[in-house]
């Protein structure tokens, strides 16, 4: 498939393929994920194979790369949602047409629509960042019954997006701390 729409001179469109061939190799064999360098010897990307991993596992996104697409800059238009979800969450004070307006300014930022139109694990990250965000609001809650719960999905969203762009990395110290002086090591 040729791409006559690239702002980046060929890169985006060279770097979809690299990934597009890294998900198709992985839907037909996935034991390359255990094999020794595979990134330098077979020329797979050297990204953790999180996002390409849960691609492959679609037949009807790895059929054919317009499926995937398609199907990701849809699935990208939901991001802003959860975002909304998460202030919605975080700041109920706020009137609620101020935060569909922040959460929709994500649509015009340049490296969302480039990750969007482009199947970037960029925003499969996101989103389970924004889901780490959402589970972190409401243990600050303290709802006593379910604290253990939401410190299990605050950490197992914010590894995931860790897992697909490692530099989320640099959030678990903050979540970390944020978890210790909110529920307290009894709890923990």
């Amino acid at each position: 498939m040729d791409f006559k729409f690239d702002i980046s001179n060929g890169g985006s469109s060279s770097d979809l393929l690299y990934h597009w061939n890294y998900i198709l190799a992985i839907k037909e064999d996935i034991r390359i994920l255990l094999e020794f360098n595979h990134s330098a010897k077979n020329a797979y990307s050297q990204h953790y194979p999180l996002h390409h991993l849960i691609i492959s596992r679609f037949d009807f996104l790895t059929n054919k790369q317009e499926n995937y697409l398609n199907f990701y800059f849809i699935f990208s238009l939901l991001l802003p949602v959860l975002f909304y979800y998460c202030l919605k969450n975080r700041f109920p004070q706020i009137n609620t047409t101020k935060k569909i307006f922040i959460s929709s300014i994500i649509y015009f930022l340049p490296n969302f629509q480039s990750s969007a139109i482009w199947g970037n694990s960029h925003i499969s990250s996101l989103f389970f960042f924004l889901f780490s965000i959402y589970f972190l609001n409401i243990l600050e809650k303290k709802d006593e019954k379910k604290i253990n719960f939401n410190i299990f999905f605050v950490v197992f969203f914010m590894a995931c997006a860790s897992y697909i762009k490692q530099y989320y990395i640099i959030f678990f110290f903050y979540l970390f701390l944020h978890i210790i002086l909110t529920a307290r090591f009894k709890n923990i």
